[in-house]
């Protein structure tokens, strides 16, 4: 202080690069909150005094009167050397009841504020923000978008050109409506739906707008899958190469990863020597098991013609996977061996046969558990005429369907 006159010149200063990780606004200002806090400890330890900032008052300046913008917008040597916010900050330091006025009743009123911007007359509104307003704001960003990356397009379009063949929209016949959206063109004029429905607007597939928006409508679906996202997001916009930009967010998405959890391959046993064993005739190893019950007529003539069931037998080769049906008359003995011998006598004598275990029958129904005690009660009996033709008989472990060659 000389002559009555304060003075405040810079004493230290320091500054952080943000990172390269996207990082909320709030979280990035609190940073520099922290890295302010100790700039103001060391000072005051370098001056010999110890109090720190618990009793330090926080307000907020605004940005014209604040020096760290001129840091973060970036300015040249000669601007900073004649720069008076630089060297001597606003002039609300000097004197205190300079210092702008917020209006606290406000702020806690309303928790959500608007600061809106009007292109033409760049004045700023506050209050609390409504749905218009968030319509304009969309409409205001999508057409900047736009222009950025479609202006040859929007050009053309204006003045009544034909767009270039190797322009990206023009399969899209896309046009300029009043409010300057380019939009899908299409044959849906005289639909009685939403103009977003009938033409969505056009967006860049690679840009700070459309992820955003994704992740949005994402949220918004509870996480849905990438079809029904692409789906919802046609009813207002038309992404290019949407589909594969939802993927990418769908896939880094964390909430979708936790939902999905990827689970343990199983790693299967070797298959049957039967199964891999070459070289051999087809139906030498063969697999049988039955099917059905079927209901069959047991004559032409009309009238009521009683009705029986019957069973299919089915024979699977293990090597070729060949497939020979026979049709069962009845679960005796007698009906499985003459199916079996049409069998042989068409196909040749086999060496082995597999037969579904018993426990897969149980709990199925009532027709699948007669097949059941038909094979334990008559297994003797079958056994002993397979035996006869050197055919060797043989159950499958149960619940392994790929042992009978299924």
């Amino acid at each position: 202080m000389k002559s009555g006159r304060r003075n405040t010149p810079p004493l230290r200063e320091e500054h952080s690069v943000a990172p390269l990780k996207t990082q909320s606004l709030p979280r990035l200002e609190l940073n520099a909150a922290l890295i302010l806090a100790k700039l103001y400890t060391i000072v005051k330890e370098a001056y010999g005094t110890k109090d720190l900032t618990e009793n330090a008052t926080w307000l907020h300046v605004p940005s014209p009167d604040n020096p760290a913008d001129i840091l973060s917008r970036g300015i040249t040597a000669d601007e900073s050397i004649e720069n008076q916010l630089w060297w001597h900050g606003p002039p609300c330091i000097v004197d205190r009841n300079r210092w702008p006025r917020q209006d606290q009743d406000r702020e806690m009123q309303t928790p959500e504020l608007k600061i809106v911007a009007t292109e033409k007359t760049r004045e700023r509104v506050i209050g609390p923000v409504t749905t218009n307003e968030l319509e304009k704001s969309e409409k205001t960003l999508v057409k900047r978008t736009q222009r950025q990356e479609f202006q040859k397009e929007i050009f053309d379009l204006q003045d009544g050109r034909d767009l270039s063949k190797s322009s990206k929209l023009i399969a899209f016949r896309p046009f300029s409506n009043k409010e300057g959206v380019l939009r899908v063109g299409g044959r849906l004029r005289h639909a009685e739906i939403d103009i977003d429905q009938k033409n969505p607007a056009i967006l860049p597939s690679r840009h700070t707008l459309t992820k955003p928006i994704i992740r949005q409508e994402h949220e918004r679906l509870h996480y849905c899958g990438t079809e029904q996202l692409l789906s919802a997001l046609r009813q207002r916009f038309w992404i290019l190469s949407g589909r594969r930009e939802i993927k990418k967010i769908v896939k880094r998405c964390v909430q979708c990863f936790r939902c999905k959890p990827r689970g343990q391959e199983i790693i299967m046993e070797d298959l049957p020597k039967a199964r891999v064993v070459g070289f051999r005739r087809p139906f030498t190893c063969t697999g049988v098991d039955y099917a059905g019950p079927i209901k069959i007529k047991e004559s032409r003539r009309r009238g009521r013609v009683h009705e029986t069931k019957a069973y299919t037998s089915v024979f699977v080769c293990m090597s070729t996977k060949a497939v020979h049906l026979e049709l069962v008359t009845e679960l005796t003995p007698e009906a499985f061996i003459a199916a079996l011998r049409r069998f042989t006598a068409r196909r040749g004598i086999c060496s082995q046969l597999y037969l579904d275990n018993g426990p897969n029958f149980i709990g199925a129904n009532r027709e699948l558990k007669d097949i059941h005690e038909f094979l334990r009660k008559e297994d003797e009996t079958i056994t002993t005429h397979l035996a006869k033709q050197q055919i060797k008989w043989s159950f499958i472990p149960p619940r392994s369907p790929n042992f009978g060659g299924l």
